[in-house]
């Protein structure tokens, strides 16, 4: 009877894992379906709320204090501010936007108390089968035409039938770099990586082309110095590497180089920087708001539609809701002020900090690679934003987090 309670309970549990990490992706590529034929309903919405609600009455229904449930009480106090404070206050986008800002800490906190039963083989499992079917979809997507164009028509990639080209972009850069650097302790086929790769390339965004050739190379140099073989050995890596990284950069050259809007993109980025324009309008907008909006912010749904006056140019995202800076540290900073965002750095920071402790003690390949995904987000984020309220990156950030806090008995001179 115990035997068989243990099996359900296990069974669960495996169901769970798969609804949180795996299930989100075909959600996502039905939502694009649904945009293909024009039909007007967000399933991801509905679903990753229902997640977000469920999984936190299941942090309230264990013990210990998660940070949801600290950071929740300061929102609503926030919230009051805010609707005394700008006529264009919105509840309903503020509580999507809480979602958004959230959904992180809510998977994690559920992964985290699952993690305590030893279900590591089944995130690993799920964020396998995701990697793998998200970059499927890509390469498939590109070679049959079937799907969307990444930039409408105005430059080369593809998003398939996904909504948001940039935020699976980053999710499957993340999982790329991942199961590159744990290819052999978690048993997945070069050919995977190597499509998974691909994917990135022919998504055509510049987190896909530019980003994933730099992880190749740092892959490279890691098994070079790092790893214990011979000289031969070490030779062929050399060489591989090489015509890796000719191959690419000689493709992504060639692909910028036939697209005028890549060529004006890079040539603006090299003069000016990455989303130079809407930053240096969104510093002009919080030098002249007031000192209570500096401290608590004005929620996303004011500051989103105040900023639209200031985004004068293309990179101010806009939309029916008002526009965005599309860095994640200013967008954060406009609604949530200073004080939230702050505890925000706070919480990202201390797993953090947890994770470089393990690498230090540990000085195993697994957490070096953890470590190198939470750097490559917290850069995309900050310059480039699509991470910290991005449910499509957040879920499988929180599980790669989650794998990172705990303990890998691997060390780097044994692998």
């Amino acid at each position: 009877m115990l035997y068989q309670f243990k099996v359900n309970r296990e069974k669960l549990h495996a169901r769970l894992l798969y609804a949180i990490i795996f299930i989100p992706l075909f959600v996502d590529a039905l939502n694009g379906m649904f945009e293909l034929v024009q039909f007007d309903f967000s399933i991801g919405r509905l679903f990753r709320g229902l997640l977000w609600f469920f999984g936190l009455l299941f942090l309230l229904a264990k013990k210990g204090l998660s940070f949801v449930e600290i950071f929740i009480p300061l929102w609503l106090i926030h919230v009051i501010v805010w609707y005394f404070s700008d006529e264009k206050f919105d509840f309903l986008m503020e509580l999507s936007f809480l979602l958004k800002a959230t959904y992180f800490f809510v998977i994690y906190g559920v992964l985290a108390k699952i993690w305590q039963e030893n279900k590591k083989k089944y995130i690993i499992k799920y964020l396998k089968l995701y990697f793998k079917a998200a970059s499927g979809l890509i390469c498939f997507s590109f070679f049959t035409n079937i799907g969307t164009s990444a930039y409408n028509g105005w430059g080369f990639g593809t998003k398939s039938f996904f909504l948001a080209a940039n935020d699976i972009g980053i999710t499957i850069l993340l999982l790329f770099t991942f199961f590159l650097f744990n290819r052999k302790s978690y048993k997945i086929h070069w050919a995977w990586i190597f499509i998974g790769y691909l994917s990135l390339i022919l998504l055509g965004t510049t987190t896909g082309m530019i980003a994933s050739t730099v992880v190749v190379i740092f892959y490279a140099l890691v098994e070079f110095f790092l790893k214990k073989m011979g000289v031969l050995k070490r030779l062929v890596i050399v060489f591989i590497s090489i015509i890796v990284v000719l191959v690419s950069s000689i493709s992504i050259y060639r692909l910028v180089e036939s697209t005028p809007y890549f060529v004006n993109k890079y040539e603006k980025i090299l003069s000016k920087g990455i989303r130079s324009d809407v930053t240096k309008w969104s510093n002009q907008y919080f030098e002249e708001r007031s000192t209570i909006k500096a401290m608590f912010g004005e929620g996303m749904s004011s500051f989103s539609k105040n900023f639209v006056s200031y985004a004068k140019g293309e990179k101010g995202k806009k939309t029916e809701e008002g526009a965005y800076v599309e860095r994640d540290f200013h967008d954060f900073k406009g609604a949530y002020g200073l004080l939230l965002l702050l505890i925000l750095i706070f919480a990202y920071g201390f797993l953090f900090l947890r994770i470089i402790v393990n690498l230090c003690n540990e000085q195993t390949i697994f957490y070096f690679s953890v470590v190198l995904i939470v750097l490559l987000v917290f850069l995309h984020g900050y310059f480039a934003g699509h991470v910290f309220y991005s449910p499509t990156v957040a879920g499988i950030l929180a599980s790669i987090f989650v794998l990172g806090v705990t303990n890998n008995p691997n060390r780097i001179s044994s692998e």
